[in-house]
């Protein structure tokens, strides 16, 4: 069973003292608030101008042969797919690696101690806050260096301060496909990484350095990697690394880009959008658009959020004080506290809407005219309900009183 341990931290705050703390969080509240507006207005318009800047792509893309370069194509958007092959070798020389390959990446993990805190805060009566913070340690297996110096109890939790070996990548200088050299921005799009197989008779310094094993990647795949330590798979010390390869073979790919002589280039449409697309395997021009859309949408979507996740915190923050000066009574405090969320919700909601919808009214009208109406009806909708229950309390307080 894999060793675990843990540290406990208690901390108070007064009453006083978060009141002033909730009203210095109310300027960055009102900043991340008005920040949204700006990401959901250029996101807008990050994604319209991207939508239609491939649609005008896919509109003018040239189908070519990867044999020949034609120089009637020169400066146009255009679409080829071959095998991208090279000359070069790419070598890891600490381990003697060499492999004809496109990209050589050399895996390092390393057993290290990890910190990870959770807190938990307890109101009490009068308007103070006591914070329970615990600290949980644990070994795992990391290709990044932790930094046990910042740990809140680094004593009996150290790691080491480098890697006994760095991870380490190369890519290819040239590659080609056809007659064309493949430039530095496609080649560092690809990332189709495959495991390169070691073993004793093509890894020269295994047998000084460790020991083989065989372990299962995030797919199921058994893969081999060189084990260095004092311990083994099985009873792992602190400071064991593992080290394996992985490598971009040279296969068939798909291209969209501009083609400038006997390369390529970013394509410019009209709108000012980049094209530069590749795809392993073969895969036509609209497959390879339609992939383009999607991942813009993705994106759309994403960013959407994020405008939202803003607009949310920023109104919690300036509503934040008012839920404070409540919790001189701490049940007070808890219901106004999911008050407040539930309002900061619903604001951030219509008002993320609304921005979108004036975007879209500005850059394409009749969608966005829809969105605007789904937006005030959502508002209203809200407003309807809040006036209906105020009604009803009113109404009930007037028929206990007779």
């Amino acid at each position: 069973m894999e060793e675990n341990n843990n540290f406990t931290e208690v901390t108070s705050q007064s009453w006083g003292s978060r009141i002033m703390e909730s009203i210095k969080s109310v300027i960055f509240g009102i900043v991340l608030f008005l920040a949204s507006f700006i990401v959901l207005w250029w996101n807008e318009g990050r994604t319209i101008k991207v939508t239609e800047g491939l649609n005008e792509g896919a509109s003018l893309v040239t189908n070519i042969s990867a044999k020949g370069v034609n120089p009637e194509n020169e400066a146009k958007l255009v679409y080829l797919t071959d095998s991208i092959l090279t000359k070069d070798m790419l070598t890891d020389d600490e381990f003697g690696v060499a492999v004809n390959a496109l990209k050589l990446n050399r895996v390092v993990e390393v057993y290290q101690w990890k910190e990870k805190e959770s807190s938990e805060k307890k109101k009490k009566t009068g308007g103070g806050q006591e914070t329970i913070t615990t600290y949980d340690y644990s070994k795992e297996w990391s290709t990044t260096l932790i930094d046990s110096d910042k740990f809140k109890k680094a004593k009996g939790h150290r790691n080491p301060r480098v890697f006994v070996y760095e991870p380490y990548s190369e890519s290819v200088k040239k590659s080609f496909i056809g007659d064309f050299q493949v430039s530095d921005g496609l080649l560092s799009k690809i990332s189709n990484y495959e495991e390169y197989p070691i073993n004793e008779s093509n890894l020269s310094k295994l047998l000084n350095e460790g020991t083989l094993i065989k372990e299962k990647n995030a797919s199921g795949k058994l893969i081999t990697k060189i084990y260095i330590g004092t311990g083994d798979k099985t009873n792992p010390k602190i400071g064991d690394t593992k080290v394996y390869f992985k490598v971009i073979n040279p296969s068939i790919y798909s291209i969209i880009a501009k083609q400038m002589s006997n390369t390529f280039e970013k394509y410019t449409t009209s709108n000012g959008t980049n094209i530069e697309l590749i795809k392993a395997g073969k895969a036509s021009p609209e497959q390879m658009f339609a992939q383009a859309q999607e991942s813009n949408t993705v994106m759309g979507w994403v960013l959407r959020g994020v405008g939202f996740l803003m607009m949310f915190i920023g109104i919690k923050m300036v509503l934040n004080p008012l839920v404070v000066l409540a919790d001189v009574i701490p049940f007070l405090g808890t219901i106004l506290g999911s008050g407040a969320a539930i309002i900061a919700g619903v604001l951030a909601f219509c008002l993320s809407f609304l921005t979108i919808a004036i975007a879209w009214i500005f850059y394409r009208p009749i969608l966005g005219i829809s969105l605007l109406v789904i937006a005030i009806g959502a508002f209203a909708l809200f407003y309807m309900r809040a006036a209906k229950k105020k009604k009803q309390k009113e109404l009930s307080i007037i028929h206990n009183k007779n």
